[in-house]
């Protein structure tokens, strides 16, 4: 998983410049479809503010994956870190985007010295991936609701935590170039 994702930075690094969309970019690898977001900001506790990537792997399967990477906690040696992730709708309001749940909260696999540090999220029992990138992230309207304007998001590591968000304005429409690139290039003989 390091070499996949040291490959990945390097892969971006040398890849051309990507299709801006307010804060989201829209990346295209070898391997992967990518949106980031480099323009976080620190809620609580942050020395610096990761950045958020979204990957979805040019594969039959389409894997998907959301990852943070920076220096979170510089002192890491090793042992989970919880996330949890809360949005603010357009009506100013905080919810979880899942009826009946406060929190999603998501386990660490991942978050490596090598090519810097990667924390890649994984979705508990409450919550998928594939929901918060193709859905809450996409800013969608629930039942109503007037759409999440903001994703925030809280690490805790020994007992420290620490609070960061990100602006989902304009992840709608790099993800609509990421739904196109992805149709475009769907091979009718995977399936």
């Amino acid at each position: 998983m390091k070499k996949i994702l040291f490959t990945l930075l390097l892969l971006i690094s040398f890849s051309s410049f990507g299709q801006q969309f307010n804060d989201w970019e829209f990346t295209e690898t070898n391997l992967y479809y990518l949106i980031t977001n480099s323009n976080g900001i620190a809620v609580k506790n942050c020395e610096s503010v990761p950045e958020l990537y979204v990957h979805i792997k040019k594969d039959s399967e389409g894997t998907m994956g959301v990852s943070l990477f920076g220096e979170i906690y510089q002192n890491y040696e090793g042992d989970e870190i919880k996330v949890e992730i809360m949005f603010k709708t357009k009506a100013g309001t905080f919810e979880s985007g899942i009826e009946g749940v406060k929190t999603q909260d998501f386990g660490s696999n991942s978050y490596t010295n090598d090519s810097g540090r990667w924390l890649k999220l994984l979705a508990d029992k409450n919550g998928s991936i594939a929901d918060l990138i193709s859905g809450y992230f996409a800013n969608y309207i629930i039942d109503g609701n007037s759409g999440y304007e903001e994703v925030y998001f809280q690490t805790t590591y020994n007992g420290e935590s620490k609070v960061f968000r990100f602006s989902l304005n304009g992840y709608y429409d790099a993800f609509q170039i990421l739904r196109k690139k992805w149709d475009e290039n769907e091979n009718p003989f995977d399936n």
